[in-house]
């Protein structure tokens, strides 16, 4: 942000006040405002992590997985193999 629009936005900050307590939220959404539609950077989603929901579904897989061979008393060395 340019230093002249630095101003722009705490005066701006300080009139939508009203003589209240100048607040971060407040002069983050004036800044907000100033700048121009598609400026403001998105973070996308990295495509190849999974989401939540399938996270859970394969932890829950694996724990599944680990109580079946635990039922099963397999070998230690299998049961740490699963683990990791």
């Amino acid at each position: 942000m340019p230093p002249e629009q630095i101003n722009v936005a705490w005066e701006r900050a300080v009139k939508k006040a009203g003589g209240r307590k100048i607040t971060a939220r407040l002069v983050k959404n004036v800044v907000k405002e100033l700048q121009p539609a598609g400026a403001t950077a998105a973070t996308p989603k990295p495509a190849d992590q999974p989401t939540k929901s399938e996270r859970r579904q394969l932890i829950s897989a694996a724990i599944g997985e680990l109580l079946l061979l635990v039922s099963q008393k397999a070998n230690h060395y299998v049961l740490t193999a699963k683990i990791e």
